[in-house]
């Protein structure tokens, strides 16, 4: 997990540079899913892989388990194109979830009963010199937060 700075251009940048499948998301419902390289290159071999099996067949018969390969295969090259990953898209992530829940055969009952409610707090604190927002990384948190809230953090 990585903790970034507030807004958009943050988040986005982080999810990018962090991960070969970053998913971001703020409280305001800004958020998308950005696919890496790394992502692209690993479809690219499992495609080249699943070519290999179905070439080494005698038979024109597929298996059971390389139809199933193929298919997972299949959708993950699908995934990309169901989410916008320049700004994110609300009516994108709804259909991609709606997809997910089609395809495990669950309905909206059984996965809003996965959601459990946590309390949240929030504080608000005056603080008279600003420069005391410094934000550093942490090596226990492995992310950039504020001095003041990693002692708040402390203090909690």
């Amino acid at each position: 997990m990585c903790i970034a700075k507030t807004g958009v251009k943050f988040v986005h940048a982080a999810a990018h540079s962090n991960y070969d499948v970053g998913i971001y998301f703020e409280a305001n419902g800004h958020g998308t899913i950005l696919f890496g390289s790394k992502f692209y290159r690993l479809l690219s071999k499992a495609e080249n892989q699943l070519i290999l099996n179905q070439s080494k067949s005698l038979s024109f018969s597929v298996s059971h388990e390389n139809n199933r390969a193929i298919v997972a295969f299949q959708r993950l090259r699908a995934l990309p194109s169901l989410v916008n990953q320049a700004v994110g898209d609300a009516i994108c992530d709804l259909l991609l979830v709606d997809s997910i829940l089609c395809l495990q055969d669950w309905d909206l009952q059984r996965w809003d009963a996965l959601y459990q409610d946590r309390p949240s707090r929030q504080l608000k604190l005056t603080i008279k010199d600003r420069k005391f927002l410094q934000i550093r990384k942490f090596s226990y948190f492995n992310s950039y937060i504020s001095y003041l809230t990693f002692m708040i953090l402390c203090l909690h």
